[in-house]
């Protein structure tokens, strides 16, 4: 397990390191990821904004380049 580095400014509080990623989001009562996630890169760039179910990609999807420019948008239902 990679250790936590230094949470960077633009990452919220509470935010967990998840290596490669920190990770931001809502869980539901059975743990799983549950509602919109935010996932941001080591040095604080935006890496992408998901909607999940259950821990299951499901709804809109937003990836982003390093640089911050659009990498992929799309719309899931139950992971696909």
């Amino acid at each position: 397990m990679d250790k936590a580095p230094k949470r960077p400014k633009t990452v919220p509080f509470g935010a967990r390191w998840a290596a490669p990623l920190w990770q931001y989001g809502t869980e539901g009562a059975s743990g799983e990821p549950d509602g919109q996630w935010c996932g941001w890169k080591k040095k604080g760039a935006l890496a992408y904004v998901a909607q999940l179910k259950d821990g299951v990609l499901d709804g809109p999807t937003v990836e982003f380049h390093p640089d911050g420019g659009l990498f992929r948008r799309a719309t899931y239902r139950a992971g696909k």
